[in-house]
């Protein structure tokens, strides 16, 4: 039994089973009847996919996986549509046709941004909406569309979840700051996060505190904060709508990431987080992860949030898988996994040549070719010669011959791929 997910205290915790059935077992599974046995097929299949990676699998069963995860989310109990939303959120991840993965957001989203309001959801079906759209989004303005769902969500007065209020809503910023990660900040719409930063600097709760500073720092980091200052004091000289109009000056803009720096270093001086450490020094530098014998190197605070995002949805194994073995992510991270030598390698040299050498009697003058030379040998130098250069047998052709097995031979091994040519 393994258990997945970290959602500081939410019920995003999932317990998973041993399998010992393949995972197309579990496929059949999910046409059961009953509840249950969807449940324990759901639980199965995410198990099998955070320890070993399906590509070819979900390649030639994508619909089948897509709609019958969709069914369960549709018409099941909570704890299948919270198993549902997960797997969908693995099966996104694992995607890598475009088509498909446009396929998996119009079909997907619609479904979760409804469960996300349902009186009997949970944390699962908001990390799922946030990893389909981070991964099958075609572009910024359906990043946006989903963000746009959630910061509505953010500002509900009424929690509508099971979970308790201040869960929901740290589940909430976490997702759409990390989302927001995903995004250039010259593309962000210029009117949909107006007052974002006035918002998250206002909230006094002690457990939202690092969330919030998650937030600003994102939007630090991103360089338009205009975009997201609305009508705080941050505007001062002018209205922030005329910016969207024309480039923003550079004093102005100085002065306003310099005030989202100040909310961030502001009474937070006995928090920990990443947020407060890229604030304090101005410029987040670099931070690295192990993977295996190879390093991670996290250039950028938005990086730092996806893979905090990510690992807490996927959990330690089944992020080490993904990082090993599925190159979205190592596109996302940038990181590049070192080819291992097989230990066996093939030197081959540049040239190769046959050398013989020949001493010209006296008085043969030393342009003559070696054919010319026969007339003026004897018959038993002439024999010698003939048995040294001519024959089939000679030296000189065994030695070519050797030769030429030889480069066939390091040819063929080429060709097959076991080894490595070196210079």
């Amino acid at each position: 039994m393994e258990k997945r997910g970290d959602a500081d205290g939410c019920d995003s915790t999932v317990t998973l089973p041993s399998v010992s059935m393949p995972i197309s077992h579990y496929v059949d599974e999910l046409f059961k009847k009953g509840a249950s046995k969807r449940e324990d097929a759901l639980a199965s299949i995410i198990r099998i996919f955070s320890s070993k990676m399906q590509t070819e699998f979900v390649e030639k069963n994508f619909a089948t996986l897509l709609y019958r995860f969709l069914n369960s989310i549709k018409k099941g109990s909570a704890r299948e549509r919270g198993l549902a939303s997960n797997a969908l959120g693995l099966l996104a991840m694992t995607i890598h046709s475009r088509d498909k993965a446009q396929e998996t957001y119009n079909e997907s989203t619609p479904l979760l941004t409804k469960a996300l309001n349902s009186s009997s959801n949970h944390l699962m079906v908001l990390d799922s909406l946030a990893v389909v759209t981070f991964f099958c989004a075609e572009n910024s303005d359906e990043v946006e569309k989903i963000m746009q769902i959630i910061w509505g969500n953010i500002h509900q007065e009424s929690d509508s979840t099971g979970t308790t209020k201040v869960d929901w809503k740290i589940g909430l910023i976490s997702a759409w700051s990390f989302l927001l990660s995903s995004l250039d900040g010259w593309r962000l719409s210029c009117k949909y996060w107006k007052g974002a930063v006035s918002y998250f600097s206002s909230l006094e709760d002690e457990v939202l505190r690092d969330v919030a500073l998650e937030a600003l720092t994102l939007i630090h980091e991103m360089g338009s904060p205009s975009k997201f200052s609305g009508d705080l004091a941050i505007s001062k000289s002018r209205a922030v709508e005329d910016s969207c109009l024309s480039p923003e000056s550079s004093s102005l803009k100085e002065e306003s990431n310099e005030e989202i720096h100040k909310l961030v270093t502001s009474g937070v001086s006995d928090s920990k987080s990443d947020a407060l450490k890229y604030a304090q020094v101005k410029d987040f530098g670099e931070k690295s992860v192990r993977i295996g014998k190879q390093t991670l190197i996290l250039s950028t605070f938005a990086q730092v949030l996806q893979l905090k995002f990510i690992k807490k949805f996927l959990g330690r194994e089944g992020f080490g898988l993904h990082i090993r073995e599925n190159e979205l992510f190592q596109d996302v991270f940038e990181f590049m996994i070192k080819k291992q030598d097989s230990g066996c390698k093939l030197y081959v040299s540049e040239q190769e040549k046959l050398v013989k050498c020949y001493l010209r009697p006296r008085g043969i003058p030393s342009g003559s070719s070696r054919d010319d030379m026969l007339p003026f040998i004897n018959r038993k130098d002439k024999a010698i010669h003939q048995r040294l250069h001519k024959s089939s047998n000679s030296p000189l052709s065994k030695t070519r011959t050797q030769l030429m097995n030889k480069k066939r031979m390091q040819s063929q091994e080429r060709n097959v791929g076991h080894f490595i040519s070196g210079d």
